[in-house]
């Protein structure tokens, strides 16, 4: 009896362990399914994290190259500011030396103009002064050594002392004295 009934256990177990067997494989096949979709969830999840980071550590990358050449752009900017400014400067600086110079040569021209005006007067007073002494005859040396009057000789160093005038005022360097006129009048005689 025995024998029967552990005959009849086996039995129950050969026959439900095709069923139990088939539960516990769908069972196993179910938790290898689930480990490696779990798995790869975790393959996933850690690829997903290490790209993270790297994008991470290329947007730091990133903003500090971008702060950098805010930084050197800046400075750019500044660089310009100030080679402009001293270009400016130097442009005013050199206006106002040319100006200078423009003003300097304005009164070297007119300082030439006025020698050309003077050296044109003491030519016309040379030809003035060989005209008279052409002139002068043998009767008006007599007269300018007349002992009593001395008339024609107080003329004549009158008209020296014109000419004389006429010449120191026409040298050059010296202004020009105002003429008045008796310059005039012992010019003419």
């Amino acid at each position: 009896m025995r024998s029967a009934l552990s005959l009849a256990i086996i039995l129950f177990v050969v026959l439900i362990s095709p069923d139990f067997v088939r539960a516990d494989d769908e069972q196993a096949s179910k938790e290898a399914r689930l480990r490696d979709a779990l798995k790869s969830a975790y393959e996933q999840l850690q690829t997903a994290q290490a790209a993270t980071a790297t994008l991470q550590a290329a947007q730091a990358e990133s903003d500090m190259e971008k702060d950098a050449l805010k930084t050197q752009v800046q400075a750019l900017d500044d660089q310009l500011k100030a080679v402009t400014t001293k270009s400016t400067l130097a442009s005013q600086a050199a206006q106002a030396q040319i100006s200078q110079m423009k003003l300097q040569n304005a009164l070297l021209q007119r300082k030439i103009d006025d020698d050309e005006t003077r050296n044109v007067a003491l030519y016309g007073l040379a030809n003035e002064i060989l005209t008279r002494y052409e002139k002068f005859s043998l009767g008006d040396a007599l007269a300018a050594k007349e002992p009593f009057t001395q008339l024609t000789r107080v003329k004549l160093e009158n008209l020296v002392q014109g000419y004389q005038d006429k010449l120191a005022a026409q040298r050059v360097g010296t202004p020009t004295p105002p003429t008045t006129a008796s310059d005039t009048n012992s010019a003419a005689k």
